[in-house]
């Protein structure tokens, strides 16, 4: 889930493994939680002492020189301590991070594609790519990627931060939002800000992406440039919002998120000029 790591060692695998090997990473999922040891490390295949039927383990990539393979929930034996995906990042290295972050993705998409969508037969999974495949009809599923905005509303030196009631406690963030079927990026950020938080907008400026798996989005980021309007929040989606500045922050998203990336950002800006 890295904004950026174009080094990571974390490479996908779209093709069918060999039998994993005692070192291979497992990666067992629940409720957007990972299975990890109670030393807060990923699970190997050696420590599922009662894993029986290796042929269900589903390879989706590597790390660090270990396959990493999905272990499914039912052929858990083992005590695992599940922790928050969101939370992990600050236990593991920025590269297994990477790995859980896209096993989850996985995970979920597999899940929800057991069966066919259009005649209910077993899907199985594609050879050639990374795809479930209904040998019964031909149908094919590939995951789902949903994509979705953020932006960072700026006037001068002030951005407009807002807290959605689904944020850990007094947490503040950039306005986010999925785009709806016809519409441009663009749009959808017009839209969102005015649904949201009641401003006009203008001035849009890409900055950059970041894979958001939970479970399956990918988060557009762009700064804009208050126009007019008094704050009115939805009190759905929003429950506050207001304006800060570098004198008065209030506690921001993590470090490793893209909301933080486009709030740092301006806050060097801020200070350059």
């Amino acid at each position: 889930m890295l904004l950026i790591n174009n080094h990571s060692t974390f490479k996908p695998l779209h093709q069918p493994c060999p039998v994993p090997e005692e070192k291979d990473f497992l990666f067992c999922y629940e409720n957007n939680k990972i299975g990890l040891t109670l030393n807060n490390e990923l699970p190997i295949v050696s420590d599922i002492a009662a894993l029986t039927d290796k042929s269900k383990l589903h390879c989706f990539g590597q790390v660090d020189c270990h396959k990493c393979f999905l272990l499914e929930r039912d052929q858990l034996k083992f005590p695992l301590n599940f922790k928050q995906i969101r939370l992990a990042n600050s236990l593991l290295s920025s590269e297994r991070y990477s790995a859980v972050a896209l096993g989850n993705h996985i995970a979920h998409w597999r899940a929800n594609n057991i069966y066919c969508g259009k005649c209910g037969a077993d899907m199985e999974d594609h050879i050639l790519e990374r795809a479930r495949f209904c040998p019964a009809c031909n149908n094919i599923v590939y995951p789902r990627i949903s994509p979705c905005i953020i932006v960072l509303v700026t006037h001068g030196e002030k951005m407009l931060l807002a807290r959605s009631p689904h944020f850990p406690p007094q947490i503040m963030s950039a306005l986010a939002g999925f785009i709806e079927p016809g519409e441009s990026l663009e749009q959808a950020i017009i839209r969102e800000v005015k649904e949201e938080v009641g401003v006009e907008i203008n001035q849009l400026q890409y900055v950059a992406s970041q894979p958001w798996p939970f479970p399956d989005s990918l988060m557009l980021g762009f700064t804009a440039k208050y126009v007019s309007g008094d704050i009115c929040i939805d009190n759905d989606e929003i429950e506050s919002a207001d304006w800060f500045d570098r004198n008065n922050l209030p506690p921001l998203p993590h470090e490793m998120s893209i909301a933080r990336h486009l709030i740092e950002l301006h806050l060097q800006s801020c200070i350059a000029s």
